[in-house]
């Protein structure tokens, strides 16, 4: 009998199949949740704005948490961005003889579940990256990172809410 678990744990260690893993339990309708704005590390200014508002509308969106006040919620979802990077991916000239570049802005974001009395009942570390379109113009520059930030925020919180919820 050993060998024989000894024979499934090889055969199924390298599909992806992991033992003792089941949907999480958190969709339960009915559980309310507070999302305070996350805390910064990074250098990015207002990066806090774009993903405390892509948390809320993951969450709030799937209708598996009620958005409640601190005061009121059943749990809090706190999140700490530890970095928000942009850095060249490639560069070429245009046939305008404008330039032109590729960015690639990663970030890696701290998720916490936490009940009333403040225990952590869930937590993840995510990480991602995003194409950035730069050019030589600063304000097309800067609206292209902001929109690739808040699109990388919104990919990161779909994430969390899919590894909270259906344990992913």
């Amino acid at each position: 009998m050993l060998v024989l678990g000894w024979i499934f744990g090889v055969a199924f260690s390298g599909c992806g199949y992991r033992f003792g893993e089941a949907p999480s339990n958190w969709s339960a309708a009915g559980r309310s949740l507070w999302i305070p704005v996350f805390t910064n590390d990074s250098m990015e200014l207002g990066a806090e704005t774009l993903f405390v508002s892509a948390a809320r509308r993951a969450f709030a969106g799937r209708r598996a948490f009620t958005m409640a006040d601190a005061d009121d919620a059943e749990f809090v979802l706190r999140g700490r961005i530890r970095s928000l990077d942009l850095r060249p991916l490639a560069r070429r000239e245009a046939e305008t003889g404008s330039r032109v570049a590729l960015w690639v802005l990663s970030a890696e974001v701290d998720v916490k579940l936490l009940d009333r009395a403040g225990l952590t009942v869930w937590e993840r570390s995510l990480r991602d990256r995003i194409e950035v379109l730069g050019s030589g113009l600063t304000t097309a520059q800067a609206d292209n990172r902001q929109t690739a930030t808040a699109q990388l925020a919104e990919r990161i919180m779909r994430r969390a809410y899919a590894e909270l919820t259906e344990g992913r």
